[in-house]
């Protein structure tokens, strides 16, 4: 037990020098799942609560998972076709029903055939998806093993598996297992829970102003995985993301500046996250630009939300209201968000196109902390714009810029309740 404990620790502290990564689990109960194939058709959920996940991640905020791993303790040498599936929820155990509702919404990361395990290392899946894990997210890890028949037998170490290192986590542990057919009925509870590894990148915390966003650094081109940048899809379109794009130059998706952009396909509905340090007393401007290819400005659109987590629901204050966009050349658009108390907040830049346009194109983001100018106290006032401003910049000095919605007009003078403007 102790040589067991030592290489997981020694493991942990290795993949922490190299990589961001997170180990969670620290028992060392030995268990077949998720890698077993002693049935021809074996399932496993497990759950890692955000509390878990938050303790092992540096300032927990949204990161990018790119990695799972698991710590066999003996060998195996089946080749088992292989599907790992990532899902969220609110709820901090599982609740119990079939195999299709468990994966109904999630994420397919990996899909492959895996041959045996490897003893005393972790033996880690590289995802073909980069899966978006926001904070507070309670994470299900689930693993589909389909090696047919009665089962693998010896090359799968019968019974015992891989002996994968486990800890007592009741109520967050399901498990499936059948022959000859994929099973269809609930789950059973299981007390014991894999002890898992996470590699991830985290979406860095804007802390600098201004913050500017061309797409232009550490990017690949055509890639969903958008340098800093977490991405929540839908309600409506689920399945299409935004794009880092560097050689595309059809349909208006030329960069605005620079050599890259980003885009969205058509049939899409994608959110670009980012968290972002706010201090109270402070207001935030955000800029950006963007088109469309099409000539419909009720078929592609954005608009750029705010909020407290780096969720849909959670973004629930508006920083510039949702916005058709037009053909020809980018539209500049821009909004303010006063935070009500000093903290991280996470801002939204929500594409939405239908499948009449091909791509919207989105460039030059900027984010800008800006203090509460003087107040007007002296009568007569004159501006005239001599002062404190720059050709082209959209911060005109001692001014509050903001889209006004069509309903300001009747009475919803609380759409901006902290702001104050130069009358």
């Amino acid at each position: 037990m102790k040589r067991i404990l030592l290489l997981i620790s020694i493991l942990a502290l290795f993949l922490g020098l190299f990589a961001e990564n997170m180990v969670i689990g620290s028992g060392t109960a030995p268990q077949r799942y998720p890698l077993g194939s002693y049935h021809g058709y074996e399932r496993s959920a497990a759950l890692y609560t955000a509390a878990e996940i938050g303790i092992e991640m540096t300032n927990a905020q949204n990161i990018k998972l790119d990695q799972v791993g698991w710590l066999p303790t003996a060998t195996t040498t089946a080749s088992v076709p292989t599907k790992i599936y990532l899902k969220t929820t609110n709820t901090p155990t599982l609740v119990n029903g079939t195999w299709a509702s468990m994966i109904s919404g999630a994420t397919l990361v990996y899909s492959g055939t895996r041959t045996g395990t490897t003893p005393d290392a972790w033996n880690a899946y590289t995802f073909s998806t980069i899966f978006n894990l926001n904070r507070n997210d309670h994470l299900m890890i689930l693993v589909e093993r389909n090696f047919g028949g009665g089962g693998s037998g010896s090359a799968g170490n019968v019974s015992n598996g891989g002996q994968i290192l486990a800890s007592s986590r009741p109520g967050t542990h399901l498990v499936w297992n059948q022959d000859h057919t994929a099973p269809t009925s609930n789950g059973v509870a299981a007390d014991l829970r894999p002890n898992v590894y996470l590699q991830y990148t985290t979406n860095t915390i804007i802390t600098n102003f201004p913050f500017n966003e061309g797409f232009e650094v550490e990017n690949t081109d055509q890639s969903t995985d958008i340098k800093n940048w977490a991405q929540i899809t839908g309600p409506q379109y689920t399945s299409i993301y935004w794009k880092a794009n560097r050689t595309a130059r059809d349909y208006n998706r030329a960069p605005k500046t620079g050599t890259w952009n980003a885009f969205l396909r058509h049939d899409g509905q994608a959110t670009l996250v980012r968290p972002v340090y706010m201090t109270a007393g402070k207001f935030y401007t955000v800029v950006l630009h963007a088109r469309q290819d099409g000539t419909d400005t009720s078929a592609a659109k954005i608009q750029v939300t705010c909020g407290t987590q780096g969720t849909l629901a959670g973004m629930n204050q508006s920083i510039i209201e949702q916005t058709g966009l037009s053909n020809g050349d980018y539209q500049s658009l821009s909004g303010i968000f006063v935070p009500p108390s000093t903290g991280i907040y996470y801002i939204g830049i929500q594409g939405w196109i239908n499948h009449d346009p091909w791509f919207i194109s989105l460039d030059d983001i900027n984010i800008d902390e800006r203090d509460w100018d003087t107040a007007i106290t002296s009568f007569p006032f004159y501006e005239s714009f001599e002062t404190g401003n720059e050709f082209g910049s959209f911060y005109v000095n001692n001014w509050v810029q903001a889209h006004i919605p069509p309903f300001f007009k009747q009475g919803m003078i609380s759409w901006f309740p902290s702001c104050h403007f130069p009358l």
